[in-house]
């Protein structure tokens, strides 16, 4: 992670979001997903540091929420 992305994470986990994961893809950019403190919603930060709760990437349920 870069330094922008670092520092919105950091403030981001002051208003309770907790680092969900990285994913990173072969031959593609690095995608980190955070989470929302009640869990019901993530957001994208972007090598900018932009934080973007309107993304298109696809979060498949975990098998404990499938069931």
């Amino acid at each position: 992670l870069n330094k922008a992305q670092l520092r919105t994470i950091s403030k981001m986990e002051g208003f309770g979001w907790k680092l969900f994961f990285i994913r990173r893809p072969l031959f593609q950019e690095t995608i980190t997903i955070m989470q929302s403190p009640d869990g019901s919603d993530t957001a994208l930060i972007e090598t900018d540091g932009n934080f973007i709760q309107a993304h298109d990437v696809y979060i498949r349920p975990s098998r404990n929420e499938a069931a």
